[in-house]
């Protein structure tokens, strides 16, 4: 079964992704258009309950956890720029708001063990819509959904997901 995905959210995924593949930040003029004038990336933190780091040697990428500045996970730049052209593919080729993630995009490791840091990291910059309780739907299996970020939920209380479907919170792990 195809995961769906919000779009606002996973184009901060994606831009994440390109940014950390090229490893440059590229201005643009008035109009928006890029020009070639661009300040090299050193690295970039993230502060979700707990502070990580994303740095760049020797052509990987480090995933580190801050407090004990010890690396999570490690990827080639190469292999993050493939990522983000398939999670770009899939917004683009998205309707609305939301759009269904490939099988291929879901079996691709790394986009497995990016879900897995992303969850781990709670969503809470990712998410940068202006209500207070927006999670993010990591995978839906035979109508149950994982979603990680809804700081504020109860157990038994009634959630509601994009295109109006709604959901009751079984488990707050």
């Amino acid at each position: 079964m195809p995961t769906t995905g919000n779009k606002g959210e996973w184009s901060e995924i994606y831009v994440l992704l390109r940014l950390l593949s090229d490893l440059k930040l590229f201005s643009a003029d008035e109009n928006l258009n890029k020009t070639d004038s661009f300040l090299n990336i050193i690295s970039i933190k993230r502060n979700d309950n707990g502070e990580f780091k994303y740095f760049p040697q020797r052509g990987n990428v480090n995933v580190i956890d801050a407090s004990t500045n010890e690396t999570i996970f490690s990827i080639s730049t190469s292999e993050l720029s493939v990522l983000s052209k398939k999670i770009f593919n899939q917004i683009k080729a998205g309707r609305g708001s939301s759009f269904s993630m490939s099988s291929s995009v879901q079996n691709d490791l790394k986009y497995k063990v990016f879900s897995l840091i992303f969850s781990l990291i709670n969503f809470d910059l990712i998410c940068l819509n202006i209500i207070d309780d927006c999670g993010f739907v990591i995978t839906i299996t035979d109508g149950i959904a994982v979603a990680v970020g809804l700081l504020n939920v109860l157990s038994g209380e009634l959630v509601s997901f994009t295109g109006g479907v709604k959901g009751m919170v079984i488990s707050l792990e």
